[in-house]
């Protein structure tokens, strides 16, 4: 009999905390807040930078209604170098072969888009501000590849060692992809 109260107490007491919402038929069904999806990026290569960006881009996209996530940019290894905004030649090398071939098509009296692609720091940049995605970098790789930590935008951690911060987000449940 005890046990019978328990658990009618204990459904009362889940149905009066959890919203709820009323059927056709007079059924209540409990809503319960998805979880966001936690997911971790990890480039370790300056040329696989776009990949991750466009993954991210998709991931983003391809939420359904209601859904979040939480995504994290880890950079290490080679790719940080391609964070150093000092260096504008390795912000974007799409963008550069897509001008190039824009040249080269003008001698043809091709009439393609002039528009320019967006640097991959204001992709970046656009990310974190829009979606909540966290960029980071490894300051022992910024050390090796001889980057001045100052040259690192704002929008962009800098970490102690980017596989630390990798070991830590998979503790914390974060699925881990590299693309």
């Amino acid at each position: 009999m005890y046990k019978r109260q328990l658990s009618a107490c204990l459904l009362s007491a889940a149905l009066l905390t959890a919203p709820f919402s009323a059927s056709a038929n007079n059924e209540v069904a409990i809503e319960t807040a998805k979880e966001p999806l936690k997911v971790l990026f990890h480039v370790s290569e300056k040329d696989r930078l776009d990949a991750a960006l466009g993954n991210t881009e998709n991931l983003l996209k391809s939420l359904q209604p209601g859904e979040t996530a939480q995504i994290e940019v880890v950079m290490n290894g080679t790719a940080p170098d391609r964070a150093d905004a000092s260096k504008p030649e390795l912000q974007s090398f799409t963008q550069y072969l897509k001008a190039a071939y824009r040249y080269v098509m003008s001698f043809f009296g091709s009439s393609n888009d002039q528009k320019l692609s967006v640097s991959t720091l204001q992709r970046m940049q656009n990310l974190t501000e829009q979606n909540q995605v966290r960029f980071v970098v490894c300051k022992n790789s910024l050390k090796g590849l001889g980057i001045d930590e100052n040259n690192i935008p704002k929008f962009i951690s800098v970490v102690p060692a980017g596989v630390t911060e990798l070991a830590r987000k998979e503790n914390e449940g974060y699925a881990y992809l590299k693309p």
